[in-house]
């Protein structure tokens, strides 16, 4: 089984990580470490779940208004 290794990272960087995890961030290893307060990392680091539960939820709800479109204009609703 392979697993991910860990990436060195100096003081500051671990400085910033911790404080980017303890305001509710969710970095990946491969994620670049947001070297300041004042930008943020993506909104999908945020709430990971809740960000593909969201983009879920609009996917399924433009194909359910494209199939009923589709069925209205082929007359079978």
């Amino acid at each position: 089984m392979n697993r991910p290794q860990a990436k060195r990272c100096t003081q500051k960087e671990l400085a910033y990580l911790s404080y980017w995890r303890r305001n509710g961030y969710v970095l990946g290893i491969d994620d670049p470490i947001p070297l300041s307060t004042i930008t943020k990392p993506s909104i999908a680091t945020r709430r990971p779940v809740i960000y593909v539960l969201a983009c879920i939820l609009v996917i399924a709800v433009a194909l359910s208004f494209g199939f009923a479109w589709l069925g209205k204009a082929a007359g079978i609703f």
